[in-house]
């Protein structure tokens, strides 16, 4: 199985993570949220800051208004007009530059606001007390981050979490799995395997993409029984998801526990994860390799009478292979006959024949090694031949028995038998003339 097949459905994109909580990592914040971060920092240390004046505020607060109600373009007219203002101070600037970063966020226009983001902490020293205070700071550059993920330039997105992470108070497990995703789409797995594993360390409520993340950094690293440890914890953890199921079976496989794959893509089919043709299919065969064909062939006859399985020779084939390998032949017959009907060369009316053979259905035989010849596309038509021989002959027609067995002689590979059948016919046919006489 590849390692595509293995991944594929665990990890759909690095974004998931990114905007779990929404585009930004804090809600739209106010200005009198802005006014009070002034008032009363998160840091116990004072700090110098800047003042808004009453003009600026009332104008943010009218352009906060406006996005609010999604009247953007007047939010924008309202936010190039303050801006203008050369007498503003670094911190009202900021303030203003922070709250385009909003707009354009709100309107889904990414980078732009990646722009006024980046404005607004460069325009900031909070150290001399000028633009933002650290706190807000700290916060837009973690914004920052999730917006480089969201227009996934993920090495710019690593260089800005990185740095947040350097003057961040403390880093949640939401901006580690972030960061993780981020050194994973840089394909640095090894240091994305390292956070996302603090990341779920550091909290008692691990958020399911975040395994999933971990899951593919092991799968992609070929880290198989780490992997199937992760899955055998996942799947109590997230029961209802079918991927987990699939990808556990296939990890068994790739650890050769064959008997586990087997057992775990039986669960999911008796709990309804199996949905698709192929894995239906593949089931039915897994029973006839684990020895049970009849409940391989209980699968493929429940699926046919659905939607999920067509109605062809390959199939059908699949039916009487396990009904065959169950040694219940007479319920083979009348699959094995419909996968011939649809089949276009003789292949499986010849496997039809030899099956009628061996139970005496000799007359039956006959019509389908006649039906195989007829449709053509045998790889070996010689033993086609002698198959109707042999069932003409049982039917003690030894006229037709010779014709066919002589057809068989053509072939170099037959032509020894075909004599010895033909020596065989010809005494038969004249003791029968004998006693007739």
């Amino acid at each position: 199985m590849t390692k595509t097949v293995l991944i594929n459905g665990l990890f759909s994109a690095a974004i998931a993570l990114a905007v779990a909580a929404g585009p930004l990592s804090v809600a739209f914040a106010p200005a009198t949220a802005l006014a009070q971060e002034r008032v009363d920092p998160p840091k116990p240390k004072t700090q110098k800051v800047q003042a808004m004046t009453k003009p600026t505020f009332e104008a943010l607060t009218n352009a906060q208004k406006q996005i609010e109600t999604k009247a953007y373009a007047e939010a924008l007219v309202t936010l190039q007009g303050i801006e203008a203002n050369q007498k503003i101070n670094e911190y009202e600037r900021a303030s203003i530059y922070q709250t385009f970063a909003y707009l354009y966020a709100e309107q889904e226009k990414y980078k732009d606001a990646i722009v006024y983001f980046q404005k607004s902490i460069d325009i900031s020293k909070p150290a001399e007390g000028l633009g933002l205070p650290q706190a807000q700071v700290t916060s837009t550059m973690y914004n920052l981050g999730q917006l480089y993920m969201v227009v996934e330039d993920y090495k710019q997105a690593v260089i800005q979490l990185e740095a947040w992470r350097k003057v961040a108070e403390s880093v949640n497990s939401q901006g580690l799995a972030m960061l993780a995703t981020a050194y994973y789409q840089n394909e640095n797995f090894d240091k994305a395997l390292e956070l996302i594993k603090e990341a779920i360390a550091k909290t008692t409520e691990p958020k399911e993409q975040w395994y999933q993340l971990q899951l593919a950094i092991l799968l992609e690293r070929d880290r198989y029984p780490e992997a199937e440890k992760l899955l055998e914890l996942m799947i109590p953890k997230f029961p209802g998801n079918r991927t987990y199921w699939m990808q556990l079976a296939a990890v068994y496989n790739e650890l050769n526990k064959d008997k586990e794959s087997f057992a775990i893509f039986a669960a999911a089919y008796q709990l309804g994860f199996l949905t698709d043709e192929k894995d239906i299919v593949r089931l039915a065969r897994l029973y006839m390799f684990h020895e049970n064909p009849y409940q391989g062939a209980m699968v493929m006859e429940k699926a046919f009478k659905g939607t999920g399985v067509q109605r062809n020779s390959e199939n059908l084939e699949v039916v009487a292979n396990a009904y065959f390998n169950a040694r219940e032949y007479k319920k083979a017959i009348p699959w094995l006959k419909e996968a011939a009907d649809k089949s276009p060369n003789g292949i499986l009316e010849m496997r039809l024949c030899q099956a009628q053979l061996q139970l005496n259905a000799y007359k039956d035989a006959e019509e389908s090694c006649k039906s195989a010849i007829d449709k053509k596309g045998l790889k070996d038509e010689g033993s086609a031949w002698m198959t109707m021989c042999v069932a003409q002959i049982e039917q003690k027609k030894w006229g037709t028995a010779r014709q066919s067995c002589e057809s068989a002689s053509k072939f170099k590979d037959k032509a020894r038998d075909a004599d010895q059948w033909l020596k065989y016919i010809d005494q038969r046919a004249k003791e029968a003339k004998l006693v007739s006489g």
